[in-house]
């Protein structure tokens, strides 16, 4: 398979159905869920999680919500397929479209109003004026993927944090989308590794932009439609009852999570794009009416992974900071010349803490470290510092960056020797 970890995967949507499940268990729970994650609430939406024991999921379950909201809310908003599907070879001009709208100040802005409320009438009108009709659907869950990445970083930050505006966003995302139409034949390289989920192909054209995650973004969002329509069909008809709907689906996929290898089976048909087992397996779960808003899920939680693979983080430095409380950079002038301190010209005895930073387990180059000490003044030589001359001590941080779901977040932990 072209994903790096398909096994983490499969388990993804295991823990993703058994949390779902757990939430809807109560409708009142799960309502309150839901209106937490569409008013941005992250104080409600991480206390209710952490009642239930899933505070550590909630990435996961943002991600559950915003793929079956992203499904609703574009069939609302854009209809029916159009009678001719939309092809690869068009995607460059879905591109333009969307270049077209978040370049402009007044179209961006419409845009974003109708995604947020819902209004298909403002929708219809501006792809009429902009001429993307046919595209209807992929620029509705483009934009609402967009939505979902602001939503999902304010609900789960393990602190507070200001809203992003959302015609801001949508304005980042369309000018990476803008500099991948600069290069025609780049362009055409990456559509065909993104259909793959070709992570390699896709890592070294995107290389180390600061855009890569809108890049990505932008691949995930029209490949899920086009896989989704080619596995499923055509859309059901508008939804009576969409938070009922919801609700239903939630405690759908707890059954699938409760079965053993029944996500494994599932994912395994949608990676493959293999239309006659994924119709055969969604028929024997009893799973038509959700067909779509399975894929796309399982289709949005494989594009994660693919996200994770070709946005790589930029490397750590290492960097050692401290000798106990003084500053080894010079600029703070701790030491002088001959490596005394400034303040009395002292030296250091005993039990002496190095600080400073460390590159996590993933940095492409390994690094060593070797400490030096010698008597000052009597000389006689410097004596490298071996391991039994360390005592069991945090020596610094250990540096690393996580993937939160949506970006990488800079986190540190201690890191120890000699324990």
């Amino acid at each position: 398979m072209p994903l790096d970890d398909t096994q983490q995967l499969f388990d993804d949507l295991r823990r993703s159905g058994e949390a779902m499940g757990r939430i809807a268990e109560d409708e009142s729970v799960f309502r309150a869920a839901l209106d937490a994650f569409r008013a941005e609430d992250g104080e409600s939406f991480q206390r209710l999680l952490g009642q239930l024991g899933l505070a550590p999921d909630c990435e996961r379950i943002c991600r559950w919500f915003c793929a079956k909201d992203c499904v609703l809310l574009c069939l609302e908003l854009a209809g029916p397929w159009p009678e001719k599907q939309v092809t690869v070879d068009e995607l460059p001009r879905f591109a333009e479209i969307l270049v077209k709208i978040t370049e402009d100040e007044e179209l961006v802005e419409r845009l974003a109003d109708a995604i947020q409320d819902r209004d298909k009438r403002a929708f219809g009108e501006l792809l009429k004026q902009v001429g993307g009709e046919r595209f209807a659907h992929l620029i509705c869950h483009w934009a609402c993927q967009v939505r979902c990445r602001v939503r999902c970083r304010i609900v789960c930050s393990p602190r507070p944090i200001e809203p992003r505006n959302f015609v801001g966003e949508l304005g980042i995302a369309g000018s990476a989308v803008r500099r991948l139409l600069e290069n025609r034949d780049s362009l055409a390289e990456l559509i065909k590794g993104a259909l793959e989920l070709d992570c390699e192909r896709v890592a070294s054209l995107v290389g180390n932009r600061g855009d890569c995650e809108y890049i990505c973004l932008w691949l995930c969002s029209w490949r899920c439609v086009l896989v989704c329509r080619r596995l499923c069909g055509e859309l059901p008809r508008a939804i009576e009852s969409p938070i009922e709907e919801m609700r239903a689906f939630a405690q759908a996929v707890a059954g699938i999570a409760r079965m053993e290898g029944g996500f494994t089976r599932l994912a395994e048909t949608v990676l493959a794009q293999d239309e006659a087992a994924f119709s055969a397996l969604v028929k024997e779960l009893k799973l038509n009416r959700f067909c779509h808003q399975l894929c796309h899920w399982i289709c949005y939680e494989s594009c994660e992974r693919f996200c994770f693979c070709i946005c790589r983080p930029p490397a750590t430095i290492p960097l050692f900071t401290h000798v106990g409380s003084y500053r080894v950079d010079p600029i703070w002038n701790d030491f002088t010349a001959d490596g005394t301190t400034s303040a009395g010209g002292l030296a250091f005895t005993g039990t002496i803490p190095l600080i400073g930073i460390l590159p996590d387990g993933t940095a492409p180059v390994a690094e060593e470290y070797r400490f030096r000490t010698e008597k000052y003044p009597l000389g006689g030589g410097p004596q490298d510092v071996i391991a039994t001359m360390i005592p069991p001590t945090v020596i610094g941080q250990l540096e690393y960056w996580d993937w939160n779901g949506l970006s990488y977040t800079l986190r540190s932990a201690n890191y120890y020797v000699n324990n």
